[in-house]
């Protein structure tokens, strides 16, 4: 799975808000909102990457277990679909 689109996140206060940037913009007018895990895990998705090499990545970040961390990946996963911005 990879991102439709290409996006900028700020943080804002404990969420980081993204928008399109660039001729994204021009087709994804929206903004996401993600907390820290969830911005952790869209960063790794600029590039085509399955979601059990996103499970893998976010074990070497974060101090959970690999039930917690698939929790967190289906969880963005089906944000970001809902919200059309997967390829």
């Amino acid at each position: 799975m990879k991102l439709k689109y290409q996006f900028v996140f700020q943080p804002v206060g404990k969420t980081f808000m993204g928008v399109a940037v660039g001729e994204s913009a021009k087709k994804f007018s929206g903004m996401l909102q993600l907390n820290e895990v969830g911005h952790d895990i869209v960063a790794l998705m600029t590039e085509e990457i399955s979601r059990d090499e996103i499970v893998e990545k976010m074990l070497n970040i974060y101090d959970a277990d690999r039930e917690t961390v698939c929790k967190y990946v289906d969880e963005v996963v089906e944000y970001l679909t809902e919200n059309g911005v997967l390829e």
